[in-house]
């Protein structure tokens, strides 16, 4: 990493925590999208993406995610004890054009001087000392006013990415920006491939807050505008900073490519990065890096396999997996879902989670939902039952609620709970229970050093809205 600690300014990494979670389902979901799941290490990538960029030239990272996502990062980072600037909530969902402006006001506030370095959540690379030089090398052209991205060096003849065309050499670590390329036919890829002049579009950018604020004036200004406002009316809630709503729905909803790159011509340029890199895109994609058996398979997973050939096998269930005499065929077991396809077809995974999305099917979210206090698990649900693990952090509680429609009962797996249950307050011990009724306000207290573990089983009318909160009853959870 010797270039990377030349850097005088710091490098203000910016992680873009977006996504929906389609083409990874049905591990990926909607709420819980790929970055926050451990998909090539025992690490979510969003913690991966994070620890590239560790060390005193960069500082402290800041997120951008939307509001639904904020304790899966906040929980993601804790875990991990990875310190954060800032988690910026997003109240709509934008592209990344208002996502990158944002993330220029906020460092312009911080540290007009400094350099931005945009990183999308969820890619791998091999080799991240190997990246992190880039990075270095690529610091050493910021003072200019280029935006500079990062073109990754083509290894096979991809249709499923953008192409960036290079020009002339700017200096020793950049190349101008000919033109933008949309994702290629096969054989046009195979061209892209042979040629010299071609590089994947990899969605990182780097530049100094100059050069990013200089590029939105000038070609993107009602962005510009509009998230500086959004910004400038920010509230400070708990660990998050939350941009306003009303200003950021004004923001047009376009990709920094679209609104910027392709645009600022001259004031363009590309850093090659000569490095093993994926986006993760598709099951297929995680089976290129995974380590595999003698007949190609990638078998992760509680699962019992025999006679098949270059399969991607998972199971993240609690039950076992049996697979038998099959080739190219992508398997995924996730706790609220079974997905089956040949690799061949892996790209209408999109149709059918948008098919499902329709129907309100409940295996398009996750099982497992994350909040300020820990996280619950649903084992099983119907519309008048449902079975959850409820997770408790040490020194942590829920929030006083009442259900109207429904009974709760919690029975103790690990740990100590203290419950409030209307005007009683008690504790039980691991093997001990209790039932909430109806219309009873509840909460479960964790003194504990140690995380509580509740098995709830819920009967009645299962709505998850079913949450009242009466101001008088509510006590400080977090």
């Amino acid at each position: 990493m010797s270039i990377g600690l030349k850097i005088v300014r710091k490098i203000y990494p910016i992680i873009l925590s977006g996504g929906s979670g389609k083409r990874l389902w049905p591990l990926s979901t909607k709420d819980l999208p790929k970055q926050f799941h451990a998909l090539y290490s025992d690490k979510p990538i969003i913690i991966e993406t994070a620890l590239r960029v560790q060390g005193h030239q960069f500082a402290k990272p800041t997120v951008i995610c939307n509001e639904g996502q904020r304790f899966h990062v906040a929980s993601c980072f804790h875990d991990y004890n990875i310190e954060l600037d800032d988690i910026i909530l997003e109240p709509v969902s934008k592209s990344t054009a208002a996502a990158i402006a944002t993330a220029t006001h906020h460092i312009r506030k911080k540290d007009p001087e400094g350099i931005i370095l945009i990183l999308p959540s969820d890619h791998y690379f091999k080799d991240t000392s190997s990246f992190v030089d880039h990075i270095g090398k690529a610091a050493q052209s910021a003072n200019s006013n280029h935006i500079i991205t990062f073109g990754i060096t083509p290894t096979k003849p991809e249709t499923g990415y953008g192409y960036i065309r290079i020009g002339d050499r700017i200096d020793d670590n950049l190349y101008a920006i000919d033109q933008y390329v949309e994702k290629p036919d096969r054989e046009t890829a195979n061209e892209y491939l042979a040629s010299s002049q071609y590089y994947w579009n990899g969605g990182i950018f780097m530049g100094s807050v100059n050069a990013f604020e200089g590029a939105f004036q000038n070609h993107a200004p009602d962005i510009w505008a509009t998230v500086g406002e959004a910004y400038g009316q920010a509230q400070k809630d708990l660990d998050f900073l939350r941009l306003d709503k009303d200003h950021m729905k004004g923001s047009p909803d376009e990709s920094f490519d679209y609104a910027i790159m392709e645009k600022i011509g001259g004031h363009g340029a590309m850093h090659p990065l000569d490095v093993e890199w994926n986006d993760l895109g598709s099951w297929d994609a995680l089976w290129d890096i995974a380590n595999k058996n003698d007949d190609g398979n990638v078998v992760l997973g509680d699962i019992s396999e025999n006679n098949n050939k270059n399969c991607y096998l998972r199971n993240s269930n609690d039950r076992s997996l049996a697979v038998l005499g099959l080739e190219d065929i992508v398997v995924v077991s996730s706790q609220n879902a079974v997905f089956v396809a040949h690799k061949d077809y892996l790209q209408d995974i999109e149709i059918i989670c948008e098919n499902m999305i329709q129907k309100n099917c409940p295996s398009i979210y996750s099982a497992i939902k994350r909040q300020p206090w820990g996280q619950i698990k649903t084992l099983q649900s119907n519309g008048h039952f449902a079975a959850k693990e409820v997770t408790i952090y040490p020194n942590k509680s829920t929030a006083v609620q009442v259900h109207q429609l429904r009974s709760e009962h919690w029975v103790v797996i690990e740990g100590v709970a203290t419950i409030t249950r209307g005007d009683d307050v008690f504790d039980l011990h691991a093997g001990q229970s209790t039932a909430i009724p109806q219309n009873t306000h509840h909460q479960i207290q964790n003194n504990g050093d140690v995380p509580l573990v509740i098995f709830e089983v819920q009967s009645g009318e299962i709505d998850e809205a079913d949450v009242i909160r009466p101001d008088h009853l509510k006590k400080k959870t977090i």
